[in-house]
């Protein structure tokens, strides 16, 4: 993916203080991998990703996503991918995955925060962020899964809409129009 405007300016910021964005990396893939695995328990993510075929499937994935910055599907379609960890006080705290789903549009495949983070404001800050990173031009989409509703209040402070009614499995999805994007304003509480 093309990287945002002022992305170096950007990186400058985030590493200042006890907070960071980083590329992630293989030393990354199993703390992303096992809170993948807690949120597909939780019903956060898939609960396909809990059966042993897509277990070893997520990992060769994740493993693929560092090295290629593809991220290929069970349904065989390998789409463009970026990816973020946040990382505190020099410890993995979180991850946000994008695909480009069309030359227009991007969307938030996966993001997750470890519990020990969760409730500061840090999730917000890292996908407010993370999003500044994603081609301007583009739209930004998200669909969410009814256990996840702290995901569903991080979106909508972010300015996104809903943009249809949920499904009948309860799944909301959300857009983020591209002209209704701007600069990461979001601060961390304590």
């Amino acid at each position: 993916m093309t990287v945002g405007r002022g992305a170096l300016n950007r990186t400058l910021q985030l590493t200042a203080g006890k907070r960071a964005l980083a590329p992630l990396r293989l030393s990354h893939i199993v703390a992303v991998f096992n809170l993948i695995q807690q949120g597909s328990r939780r019903g956060h993510f898939t609960r396909l990703y809990t059966r042993p075929r897509y277990i070893a499937g997520l990992g060769i994935q994740l493993f693929a996503l560092v090295l290629t910055s593809r991220i290929k599907l069970p349904d065989g379609i390998s789409y463009r991918a970026a990816s973020k960890v946040l990382i505190v006080d020099g410890r993995f705290a979180g991850f946000v995955i994008f695909r480009q789903v069309s030359p227009a549009e991007t969307e938030i495949y996966m993001c997750a925060l470890s519990d020990e983070y969760r409730g500061r404001g840090l999730g917000k800050w890292m996908l407010a962020n993370a999003l500044a990173d994603t081609p301007a031009n583009h739209r930004i989409s998200a669909a969410c899964l009814p256990a996840s509703e702290s995901m569903r209040s991080v979106l909508t402070a972010l300015g996104f809409g809903r943009d249809l009614p949920c499904t009948r499995y309860g799944i909301q999805r959300f857009l983020l129009s591209a002209n209704s994007r701007s600069e990461p304003s979001v601060e961390p509480s304590n």
